[in-house]
């Protein structure tokens, strides 16, 4: 798949999140794909936590004012 490919393929997913578990590999994967990509300037300013911990996502979930669901209906591992 050649870059032009992956960008018109590419989309936003604004469904109902399906209520099945993501192998740790994958998340993994996912994570450092986020790492590895472009920042303006090369700043690297994101950081990426992966939370399992279900009483932390209800807590971390108070901090947002929109979609909270999003966060509180995240499967655990």
């Amino acid at each position: 798949m050649d870059f032009f490919e992956v960008i018109e393929k590419r989309h936003s997913y604004r469904g109902q999140y399906e209520d099945i578990p993501i192998p740790k590999a994958d998340l993994i994967k996912i994570l450092d794909a986020g790492i590895r990509a472009p920042s303006g300037h090369n700043t690297q300013t994101t950081s990426f936590y992966m939370v399992t911990n279900q009483a932390l996502i209800e807590e971390l979930a108070q901090l947002f004012t929109y979609n909270k669901a999003n966060i509180t209906t995240a499967r655990l591992l």
